[in-house]
């Protein structure tokens, strides 16, 4: 390809800096012609399953004379047309650069002299990086397509997005973005999406403005736009960047030294090269071809083309600002196999190796990029992959479902005027276990609920974790048998009332009869149907959560009962009844996949009857995390909070992108089964909006102690009775710049904790005894609200549930209205503490501070005080396999 592209530039006479507008020319064409692997056929014909048409392919660089609609002519005088430089195609056109305006717009009327290119001298830059000019074009005629619908002339001026990145081509400021300019122009969509494109890219309202040949600016010049904007100023490089081939917004795949894989990526989301691969039948060779089959293979040399190549520079752009990058103009060249670093991978392991000479490397460390978790490729890698037989076969089986269900009408219909079918794509997931096998491909096919327009009612309940901790705990606690439960395509039952069309992956449009996934009001109807069948079978939902049913049946004089947690389409059931009979029963008018609790949302449930000890983890979870984010080898430390990175406000948002990625995945484990490291997260998630490097270090130090105690869990033992206590605490004043206090609980059952929480409050506290008072407030709502879920689950409290906190001040308040003085200004809500020892609902009793186990809820520990705390909260280390520990080391 960059062979092609530098002939292109050499013969047009063009300066380099258009080589990004080369390169997306090259891609469209060859798209759209045949290749080795794909005899009589191209890879937009593969894709897309109708003929390509090259009607207005033209020669790159030609003069062409472009028509001016009269609105746009300066005076009635002007020509009607212009003479220009033909650069590339767009949705409905070509595109145009005009070097007396020095501007690049798109037409779809033109006249082209394809013989003449008036070759015109650049710049010194331009011409000290020129080789000798070959003496032929890339070779024979293509023979593929332009997509471009109807005759009508179309007249687009482009312009700069928001940051002004899409400015001169050869310019060194993140402002002045050829790779920016040639996003904004690519006709295509984003390349790394699972389908087709849907749409296509707005044209921005001001004219993009290239680098006028022959003429170089000096630093700190400014531009301006045709609208009279000035940009900041620009600093000339004498180093190009490595071409990159993309569209939208992610890189597309490049391979070093010029070579790249055919068909070439970025044209309308044209698939990769694979290697041919036999499908399991006739029939699955035709479904996998109109859902979007690999087009063909190619080789090079023996050796498959798979590997996704990118320049650094396009990942960084929209992350890191370049001025904060030591020696940023070396990085941008850094060219990754994404193949290789799957997940986070941080930048100074990137850059380590692949360049020479870079100053202030140490400076990367804080900096990671997302380049995606292997467990859920996009389709292109999956067929790119050497399990793309297994995906196809399962997104076959998919396809099957979803019409054995008559999800949608057969015959394909277009929707009534002013109508929008709602585009659909797949999704791929790989399915493991707790040890990290692979047990299952999954496909779906889905609809993009995120361009719905038009819907009803969203909410559909599922049951709290906390609810299906505490159901776990009970079933243990007496001796009840547990099965878990899963329905097959539960979105499927649900009845779509409203009409919706959809677009399928292969371009039809199909009446919705269904609920599929992906749709904003599918999990409502699905549970609406889930509710009605678990009603008839005499189940009632418990008002404190209505995720959980309870069934109680008389047989033989004595009661039997059943307890039921839903989570979406996983149910998990506990109980005396005959479990099997009502999953026998529910199977026939729900598919279900059943057997034993084990893995249960992503939780590992084991069970020793013998010792009468139930363990909750999620070592497996917590090992993909580590292996996603580069961290499997990591040094472990011995607790997830430092006092050397504090916490603070603004910042810039450079981070974000990776930021919430990887908090969302801790705040996921840290309210299942690591309350160890839910105050470390309750601090990171605070930053989400505008993290800063310091936030994303402490983010690094969290990953890096669940590294060293990736096999801690929650230990429950039958013996302690499902008796609840809470221990609540606070820490004045701990927010730096607010000053707020920060409250935390935690509810032991079982002898270790079955729900915890550490919360910022929502207001100033004057005193500690106030922050303390605000805590216990919070500690007894949730106290009331698991007595009542004991209560409608059939095992109401005995006794006072006991609030165990550490101010005798609080105790005191609470005890007896007191110090008016002093808290008169307490919000009156705060007082329903008082209300509910006054009826002896709840009982507050004082312990020391080393006794508190809320203590780690409120404030980071040293080692020691952390240790106890996690001891305290009744969590234990499964006993450690393989060859050697690391081991924890003080930080």
């Amino acid at each position: 390809m960059f062979e092609t592209v530098r002939i292109w530039l050499l013969v047009s006479g063009l300066p380099l800096s258009f080589w990004a507008f080369a390169a997306t020319a090259f891609t469209y064409v060859s798209n759209r012609r045949p290749t080795a692997a794909l005899p009589g056929s191209t890879p937009f014909e593969m894709y897309h399953l109708r003929k390509p048409n090259v009607s207005r392919f033209r020669v790159w660089g030609c003069v062409a004379y472009v028509r001016i609609a009269p609105e746009r002519r300066a005076s009635k005088i002007e020509p009607p047309r212009v003479k220009a430089r033909f650069i590339g195609y767009a949705e409905q056109g070509w595109m145009f650069w005009r070097p007396d305006t020095n501007t690049v717009f798109v037409s779809d009327d033109a006249n082209f002299d394809e013989s003449s290119f008036e070759l015109h001298r650049g710049n010194s830059d331009d011409a000290d990086l020129r080789e000798d000019s070959p003496t032929t074009l890339f070779g024979d005629p293509p023979t593929g397509s332009l997509d471009i619908d109807g005759d009508d002339a179309v007249e687009q001026d482009f312009s700069l997005d928001g940051a002004g990145r899409a400015q001169a081509p050869g310019t060194d400021d993140r402002a002045t973005d050829p790779i920016a300019a040639h996003r904004a122009f690519a006709p295509d969509g984003d390349s790394r999406d699972n389908t087709p494109p849907v749409g296509r890219a707005r044209a921005p309202d001001r004219e993009y403005t290239p680098a006028a040949p022959g003429c170089e600016r000096a630093p700190g010049d400014r531009v301006q736009h045709s609208d009279g904007q000035e940009l900041t100023p620009i600093v000339p490089t004498r180093r190009a960047p490595a071409p990159v081939v993309s569209s939208g917004r992610a890189p597309a795949p490049v391979v070093p030294n010029g070579r790249a894989p055919a068909p070439v990526a970025g044209d309308g989301g044209a698939p990769p090269p694979v290697a041919s691969r036999r499908l399991p039948s006739s029939r699955t060779s035709e479904l996998a071809e109109r859902w979007g089959a690999p087009a063909g293979s190619r080789r090079r040399g023996g050796a498959e083309q798979q590997a996704m190549f990118v320049d650094l520079g396009t990942i960084l752009r929209d992350v890191i600002p370049l001025n904060e990058l030591p020696e940023w103009e070396q990085v941008l060249s850094v060219v990754v196999n994404l193949e290789e670093c799957n997940g986070w991978t941080n930048l100074s392991s990137i850059v380590q190796g692949s360049t020479e000479g870079i100053c202030g490397i140490e400076e990367l460390e804080a900096y990671q990029v997302w380049t995606g978790s292997p467990d859920k490729p996009t389709y292109k890698q999956a067929m790119a992959g050497e399990d793309r037989e297994d995906w196809s076969i399962s997104l076959m089986t998919e396809y099957s479902i979803l019409n054995g269900m008559n999800t949608w009408d057969k015959e394909a219909t277009d929707p009534p005027p002013g109508v929008r079918a709602i585009p659909t794509k797949v999704v791929l997931v790989r399915k493991r276990n707790d040890k990290g096998d692979i047990i299952k491909y999954k496909a779906r096919i889905v609809a993009r609920g995120d361009l719905q327009n038009h819907h009803g009612e969203t909410f559909s309940p599922t049951a709290r974790i906390a609810s299906i901790r505490m159901i776990n705990v009970i079933a243990h606690v007496k001796g009840y048998r547990r099965l878990q439960f899963d329905v097959n395509s539960a979105y499927l039952h649900g009845h779509i009332t409203e009409p919706l069309w959809i677009k399928l992956p292969d371009g039809s449009t199909h009446r919705l009869r269904k609920s599929l996934y992906g749709l904003k009001q599918s999990g409502r109807e699905w549970n609406k149907v889930l509710h009605a069948a678990l009603v008839d079978r005499g189940f009632k939902p418990m008002e404190e959560d209505f995720g959980v049913y309870r069934r109680v049946r008389n047989i033989g004089g004595v009661d039997r009962t059943t307890l039921l947690a839903i989570y979406v389409d996983d149910g998990l059931l506990a109980g005396d009844d005959d479990l099997e009979g009502f999953l026998s029963e529910f199977d026939q008018q729900f598919k279900l996949k059943r057997g034993e609790v084990e893995l249960f949302l992503g939780m590992k449930i084991a069970t020793d009857d013998a010792s009468g000890i139930m363990t909750i983890d999620q070592c497996h979870q917590i090992e993909t995390i580590l292996n996603n984010h580069g961290f499997a080898n990591a040094s472990a430390v011995a607790t997830p909070t430092s006092d050397s990175d504090q916490h603070s406000d603004g910042g810039t948002a450079h981070l974000k992108l990776n930021y919430r990625q990887v908090v969302g995945e801790l705040l996921w484990v840290s309210g299942c089964t690591r309350p160890d490291i839910s105050y470390a997260v309750t601090q990171l998630s605070r930053h989400c909006a505008d993290p800063k490097p310091e936030h994303f270090r402490q983010m690094r130090r969290v990953l890096r102690y669940l590294r060293g105690t990736i096999n801690r869990r929650l230990e429950y033992n039958r013996h302690l009775g499902i008796d609840v206590t809470l221990y609540c605490d606070s820490d004045h004043a701990a927010e730096k710049s607010g000053r707020r206090s920060i409250s935390g609980y935690t509810v032991i059952m079982a002898g270790a904790a079955i729900t915890w929480a550490s919360k910022r409050q929502v207001s100033v506290a004057t005193s500690s005894v106030q922050a303390e008072y605000q805590a216990l407030s919070a500690a007894a709502r949730e106290t009331l609200w698991i007595r009542s879920l004991l209560f409608s689950l059939g095992f109401p409290p005995s006794s006072p549930t006991i609030i165990h906190g550490d101010s005798t001040g609080a105790i005191a308040l609470a005890d007896h209205p007191t110090s008016h003085a002093t808290t008169k200004h307490i919000a009156t809500h705060y007082h329903f503490t008082r209300e509910l020892v006054s009826n002896g609902i709840i009982e507050l009793r004082w312990i020391g501070t080393k006794e508190m186990v809320a203590d780690g809820f409120t404030k980071g520990l040293s080692r020691a005080p952390h240790e106890s705390f996690v001891r305290m909260l009744g969590m234990v280390d499964a006993p450690r396999q393989g060859a050697c520990w690391k081991g924890l080391r003080e930080q």
